[in-house]
Parts: C-alpha cells; sequence; structure tokens
C-alpha cells in the first residue's frame, strides 16, 4: 500500500481510510514516532494502564510485529 499524504500547518497528517482499514486501525489510535536514516515511522501502539494501588504513568505496547528496528 503506498499513498501521498499531506501534512497540515500544525504537522498532522491524515492516513487514508484504506490504509488504516488493512492495519485495522479504528477510531482514536496511538503510535510510536521514530525517525530511521531519515525515515519516519509510525508503529501503532496500544496505551495499557498499569495495575497498581497507586497512580501511576500508562505503558505502551507496540501492535502486531510492526517495523522491524534500527540497530544502534
Amino acid at each position: 500500500m503506498k499513498s501521498i499524504v499531506a501534512m497540515n500547518t500544525t504537522g498532522r497528517l491524515t492516513l487514508p481510510a484504506e490504509t488504516r482499514r488493512g492495519l485495522g486501525l479504528e477510531g482514536e489510535c496511538y503510535f510510536e514516532v521514530k525517525v530511521v536514516d531519515g525515515t519516519i515511522l509510525l508503529c501503532p501502539v496500544k496505551i495499557v494502564p498499569l495495575v497498581s494501588s497507586s497512580a501511576a504513568p500508562a505503558s505502551s505496547a507496540r501492535i502486531g510485529g510492526g517495523a522491524p528496528r534500527a540497530a544502534g
């Protein structure tokens, strides 16, 4: 799947519906953003609250296999 999308002045991108459907993305989603060798990688993540008696920050877990990680 290949598409060209525009970025607006606030830095927002819209992922094409076909891309979202193909990845099973629905509603509000979160992404890990990385730059690898000059390429922007968006990896979908699922926010999972930590179970604790005290308030703690949420952690994230990568959905699916994601993109391969760069060495270093």
